[in-house]
């Protein structure tokens, strides 16, 4: 099967792919649909014959704003493939992991690439499969300076400084809210761990997680909806009793922990989460409709666990 378009070349946000040969015929067609939609895709059809292969490798990483890899078991044996890798996450590259078939990794490369965004294409339904994979790639932005104002879809965004961060001004409000409710501060870290009790993660300009753990957390307040970009959000061990109806606005969400809360209604409106994979309610109260709603999400392939 011959190469289905050109690989970019330009100085714009693109997406560079990474995969086996030996998958071509199916890689061609997935990385096909996304260039009709008008993402810009590099891949190795770019380099130009007697160019020194790993130079012009290493280039397109390097300027990338996505790192996609598809795997396989013909992929993780490909040394170039893993050289990819690597050089993608030495770089800290936004990386997502498309696989493509049930695929063990080896110890190496599980502890290396084991946390990053996965989405499981050889057992998701094609039609959820692409639009989780077009949610990841959207999500990335060219990075602003502070105090830039945007103008998206008629809104004006401010970029703005917050804990060593550049976010939107409207980020930044949606934490000062919260320490303000809890009379504790956030910390920018790099990934969510239990210390400290608050922190959130930052990625191109955009919160991607946010953690609160053992903070006595009463209420979440309604400007929560407004951080379209998180994909994790954990909650535990705090006093929620319920949770607004602007979480089901938090379509890149993947991850809800509510574990050791006091929650007993689950909204029905928390099947609006599209991109959800996880929720933990373990220890909470949840009456019997709220059970129902939760074994809806599971039949959905949603992984929910709770015990009382």
């Amino acid at each position: 099967m011959s190469a289905p378009f050109t690989a970019y070349q330009g100085k714009e946000s693109y997406t560079f792919v990474s995969y086996s040969h030996k998958d071509k015929d199916v890689i061609y067609k997935e990385i096909e649909k996304l260039y009709k939609e008008g993402y810009k895709i590099w891949y190795d059809e770019g380099i130009q014959p007697a160019t020194e292969w790993p130079e012009e490798i290493a280039i397109a990483i390097n300027n990338c704003s996505t790192f996609l890899v598809f795997i396989s078991p013909q992929s993780i044996e490909s040394k170039n493939v893993r050289n990819e890798i690597h050089f993608a996450l030495n770089k800290k590259k936004t990386f997502i992991a498309i696989y493509i078939e049930d695929t063990t990794l080896p110890p190496g490369l599980e502890l290396q690439i084991g946390l990053k965004q996965a989405i499981m294409k050889f057992k998701t339904p094609d039609e959820e499969y692409y639009r989780k994979l077009c949610l990841a790639i959207k999500q990335e932005s060219l990075s602003i300076p502070e105090n830039t104002i945007l103008k998206v879809k008629e809104k004006v965004i401010k970029i703005v400084s917050y804990k060593g961060a550049q976010i939107p001004q409207f980020e930044a409000d949606v934490l000062q809210e919260l320490e303000d409710q809890l009379a504790k501060q956030f910390n920018l870290v790099s990934k969510l761990e239990r210390k400290p009790n608050m922190g959130f993660v930052v990625k191109n300009q955009r919160i991607t997680e946010i953690g609160i753990y053992k903070c006595k957390l009463t209420t979440l307040p309604e400007s929560i909806g407004t951080l379209r970009y998180l994909q994790t959000l954990d909650l535990s061990w705090n006093y929620l009793t319920a949770f607004p109806k602007s979480i089901s606005s938090l379509n890149s969400l993947l991850l809800l922990n509510l574990n050791g809360n006091k929650i007993v209604i689950i909204p029905e409106s928390i099947e609006n989460l599209t991109s959800i994979e996880s929720i933990g309610l373990e220890l909470n109260k949840l009456d019997s409709r709220s059970k129902s709603v939760l074994k809806q999400l599971k039949r959905k392939g949603v992984k929910v666990t709770w015990r009382f």
